[in-house]
């Protein structure tokens, strides 16, 4: 009988130690609770009270959430989560469909950016291509997100943990989509849809100068190389394709050669008309550009294709010889003599048939030199946020060869850009009317265009709405523009109808000329110090709203009232009387109730210089209110 006692004290101690917790259960005490391993007995109340703990003594503590993953910099848990301060942001800026973020670099450390709508759940990361290191600082850009309140979330990993910094609820507003690229338009224009999201299935190239030329692109199954032989091919493409520009994008031009224009008498001739001497400045030219240099006196045609070193080897073909009248200052004593009309035509990017296109540049230093695009029988083009310089043709174009019905082709978008003045180093015209560039956007035979939200500085063959009084355009908006110390055409036009709104003129010589059966609708632009407002030669404009200081009102119907109508012959599509065009809300985004344009912006004339400066121009990091 003592025995069975005994026996039974020493099983009723044990148990009581372990229920204790003053034997460990199972191997080495770990510190942790393994729970349900003693037939899931649980806690009752007041047991803890019971069987107080030091703080030295953690019971529970939160595991990782997975607690066999290894305690590595890769996975790291709390143990070496570092703070934030060690994340030094200069700046996190919600735009315009866009976040920036700035970030001053630590060495030693990798950035991760993450970005999400404040009222959802899951996080995105920043593609690493939009996250651009320069020296000390990584400039990052959240692109393609709509409109409304975002969470941003940078975390800094290195040897020696992470480290997390998180911002909440950055506004971020909508483009201004007014005008008529959009106007009666929900595709969403290039390869972007309209509530700022990128279309689905949309290809994205990052081009830089350095890969400008071995950047690839698979188009149905076939392989190109460099930038130029990709959109050439892009009429060849079933989806949408952005092409973001990350820095400045370089060529080089022919080298300069102070020929003046050839009289048809011959008393000027030189034997050195052509050399095939190119430019090495800038390094590496953008390969496969055109060029192209028309000999009237001789009847040929000189034809070259870049190569990155300089230009290959020459094409000549037959051609029929023109003469002009030198109308230059540059050579005073040939000024009203027959010249041979010679022609150049250099380092344009030709894109034929091709649709949903956006060509984007990141950050405020996307740059095109020495270069421009033009687009032939496209549909769907959105151009933004670039700056172009010294081109020595068109920065941009948007043509078609004939009349096609000028409906057929339409609905581009260019805003956000910075055109500054274009140059020739090889002005062989009978004009010499290149020296700056044959003109900055040039369009023909298309409709439904917005030029909005741009800078041109000191250009001057500026826009062209219809290259001879046969071509024709319809549904042409420019607003929210400035044009700054420019010679002439903002716009010149023929045959078109055209709204332009908000803009500012500062110090130009002649703006707008308005030609053959157009009609121009020009509503509350600020013209400062500029020579000739409206050119008027056999169209019409009608003004309302404008305000002129120092600068003359010449030739233009100053309206009273918003509906008021004036005389005018306008029917771009050969067909529809577009007479009234401004006041229809069939044929122009208006509402015939209030009598007021519809647009997102539409501000007093007084208040455009201080709101397009602030908007206007690429790399402008203000968002609109």
């Amino acid at each position: 009988m003592k025995k069975i006692v005994f026996l039974l004290s020493i099983i009723a101690l044990f148990v009581c130690l372990v229920s204790c917790e003053l034997l460990p259960f199972g191997g080495e005490d770990t510190g942790v609770n393994p729970g349900g391993n003693l037939g899931d007995i649980e806690d009752k109340p007041g047991d803890k009270s019971e069987d107080p703990v030091t703080p030295d003594t953690p019971v529970n503590p939160t595991l990782p959430d997975d607690p066999q993953t290894p305690n590595t910099p890769e996975n790291p848990d709390v143990n070496n989560q570092l703070p934030e301060s060690v994340i030094s942001v200069s700046a996190v800026k919600g735009l315009n469909e866009q976040i920036y973020v700035g970030i001053n670099a630590t060495e030693g450390f990798e950035y991760s950016v993450l970005y999400k709508r404040s009222d959802e759940a899951d996080f995105t990361k920043l593609d690493s291509d939009l996250m651009i290191r320069k020296s000390d600082a990584i400039d990052c850009y959240i692109l393609g997100i709509k409109s409304g309140e975002y969470d941003i979330k940078i975390e800094a990993e290195s040897a020696d943990g992470v480290a997390s910094k998180s911002y909440k609820k950055i506004a971020v507003a909508a483009q201004d989509r007014s005008g008529y690229a959009h106007f009666n338009y929900t595709e969403g224009i290039g390869a972007y849809n309209n509530d700022g999201t990128v279309k689905e299935g949309t290809v994205i190239l990052y081009v830089t100068n350095e890969n400008k030329n071995t950047i690839t692109m698979t188009i149905k199954g076939t392989e190109y190389v460099g930038l130029v032989d990709i959109m050439q091919k892009l009429h060849q493409c079933d989806t949408p394709v952005l092409i973001r520009i990350i820095g400045q994008i370089t060529t080089n031009q022919w080298n300069y050669k102070n020929v003046e224009p050839r009289l048809v008498d011959g008393s000027n001739a030189t034997d050195d008309f052509f050399e095939n001497t190119f430019s090495t400045e800038y390094g590496e030219n953008l390969a496969n550009l055109k060029v192209r240099y028309t000999d009237k006196k001789n009847g040929k045609t000189y034809t070259y294709k870049t190569t990155p070193d300089g230009l290959g080897e020459v094409k000549v073909t037959g051609s029929s010889t023109s003469t002009t009248y030198y109308k230059g200052s540059d050579y005073p004593a040939l000024k009203g003599k027959q010249v041979y009309d010679d022609d150049s035509f250099i380092n344009v990017i030709e894109v034929q048939a091709a649709s949903n296109i956006t060509i984007e540049g990141i950050g405020s230093d996307a740059e095109f030199f020495q270069f421009g695009v033009g687009f032939e029988e496209c549909n769907s083009i959105e151009v933004k946020n670039l700056t172009f310089t010294y081109y020595p043709e068109d920065a941009l174009n948007f043509m078609v060869g004939s009349d096609k019905g000028v409906n057929a082709f339409g609905n581009y978008w260019v805003h956000n850009n910075t055109f500054n003045k274009g140059y020739n180093a090889w002005d062989i015209t009978g004009e010499r009317d290149k020296f700056a560039g044959d003109g900055t956007i040039d369009m023909a035979f298309v409709h439904n265009v917005s030029v909005a939200y741009n800078v041109f500085n000191e250009c001057k063959k500026t826009m062209l709405v219809g290259n001879s009084d046969s071509s024709r355009c319809m549904n042409i908006s420019i607003h929210h523009n400035y044009f700054n110390k420019v010679g002439s055409r903002l716009p010149l036009c023929r045959n078109s109808n055209i709204h332009s709104f908000n803009n500012y003129f500062n110090d130009c010589d002649t703006c707008s000329s308005v030609r053959t059966s157009s009609y121009l609708f020009s509503e509350a632009n600020y013209f400062y110090s500029s020579n000739k407002p409206f050119d008027v030669s056999g169209g019409t404009v009608k003004s309302y709203g404008d305000i002129f200081v120092s600068s003359s009102n010449n030739n233009a119907t100053i309206a009273t009232s918003r509906d008021q109508f004036v005389s005018n012959n306008c029917k771009p599509d050969t067909k529809t009387d577009y007479s009234r065009f401004d006041t229809s809300s069939s044929l122009f985004y208006y509402d015939s109730v209030n009598k007021v344009t519809i647009a997102d912006y539409l501000i007093s004339a007084e208040d455009v210089p201080d709101f397009v400066l602030a908007h206007a121009g690429a790399g402008v990091e203000t968002k609109l209110p």
